[in-house]
């Protein structure tokens, strides 16, 4: 009578972990923390000259893509990712617009502050 519960146990231990190990296979990947290796040169060190070349390409990257996006709208290929990537562009895009007309400056990124428990 034990081996038969012992077996029993057993066998219901085995089907277990076999659908656990399973549906480990079936879990997205998680995207490893960018290194300092990885990631692209920050604004920090360039010059005003560089900055503002890439302040314009961004801007004509964005638009291209705007472009891009408003042509498939029109076609009515357009999915629900690139409808969402279109609203956020598009709202940018008004930002960009409002600050030219009022003389402003491109808003500068405040900088962030190290917690209390990381330096210690």
């Amino acid at each position: 009578m034990k081996r038969n519960v012992l077996i029993a146990l057993a066998s219901l231990f085995m089907l277990g972990s076999v659908g656990l190990r399973a549906a480990e296979g079936d879990a997205p990947a998680t995207k490893p923390a960018p290194t300092e290796e990885k990631r692209k040169p920050g604004n920090e060190n360039l010059t005003p000259e560089e900055r503002e070349k890439r302040r314009k390409e961004a801007i004509e990257k964005r638009d291209a893509r705007l472009k891009e996006l408003r042509a498939k709208k029109e076609a009515g290929t357009l999915n629900d990712a690139e409808k969402l990537q279109l609203e956020r562009l598009e709202k940018q895009g008004n930002r960009a617009k409002r600050s030219k007309e009022d003389g402003a400056k491109p808003a500068k990124r405040p900088k962030k502050e190290k917690s209390k428990d990381a330096t210690e």
